[in-house]
């Protein structure tokens, strides 16, 4: 497990992204927007991604955050750091990484 391997606590950036399909129409693509968005956390120092969730519906970058936070939390890795794009500036954001994490949080305001 990745856990065990690792020597300290990590920095964590995440971040989501949406895929689309590449075979369908220019005019069907700009109607459906994405059809799949992916919210994912990585070790900055390794680049591996520790989690990922992916759904078939668009959305703001922070409503997938809470799942993903969850599971890093569940998983056992020591966190010191989560860092993050301006889109996750919330304050329910910073308190959750802090209260399930008890991380700091680097995100610029929006």
């Amino acid at each position: 497990m990745f856990a065990a391997a690792c020597s300290g606590p990590l920095t964590v950036a995440v971040d989501s992204t949406g895929f689309s399909e590449m075979c369908i129409s220019r005019h069907y693509e700009k109607r459906m927007k994405e059809l799949f968005k992916a919210t994912y956390a990585g070790d900055v120092d390794s680049k591996m991604i520790l989690v990922c969730d992916i759904t078939d519906q668009h959305h703001h970058d922070v409503t997938r955050t809470s799942d993903v936070v969850v599971y890093l939390k569940e998983s056992g890795i020591q966190i010191d750091l989560v860092l993050a794009d301006k889109g996750y500036d919330f304050e329910e954001v910073h308190k959750l990484i802090k209260k399930e994490l008890k991380a700091k949080a680097a995100i610029p305001a929006r």
